[in-house]
């Protein structure tokens, strides 16, 4: 008697069973979970990601406003200087010198966060690398 063919999907072979299946299944999309969150997010607790998800906007958030108050007192020393108002300019001028010393202090806080949490782009590392 010949033996009998091989099967036609070799995945399921005469010994593989349901609860087979379902651990490898179980298996992938656990593995898939972990690979996708280190990726991602350099941790695989979803809440820790958060929270230092979290951490880096409010980081950001005030950059952007220091940002914003910089544009703001420029356009106040701009007015100042139209309006020949020296004891102006020299306010808007110290004012925006203080916001540029706030800006740096908050790129060094920015870029310790992000080395912190290992999630540094490489754009950033090369301009950290330059500085």
């Amino acid at each position: 008697m010949p033996p009998p063919p091989p099967p036609l999907n070799p995945i399921l072979t005469p010994d593989t069973t349901p609860v087979n299946i379902l651990q490898y299944t179980v298996l992938f999309f656990l593995m898939l979970y972990f690979i996708l969150m280190y990726s991602c997010f350099s941790t695989v607790n979803p809440i820790k990601a958060r929270s230092q998800e979290r951490e880096r906007n409010a980081v950001e958030s005030k950059y952007r406003k220091l940002f914003n108050s910089r544009d703001e007192t420029l356009h106040h020393l701009g007015w100042a200087r139209e309006r020949k108002d020296k004891e102006g300019v020299d306010r808007a001028e110290k004012r925006i010198k203080d916001i540029d010393e706030e800006i740096d202090e908050q790129e060094r806080d920015i870029v310790s966060i992000y080395t912190k949490h290992g999630v540094m782009s490489r754009q950033m590392q090369a301009t950290v690398k330059i500085n």
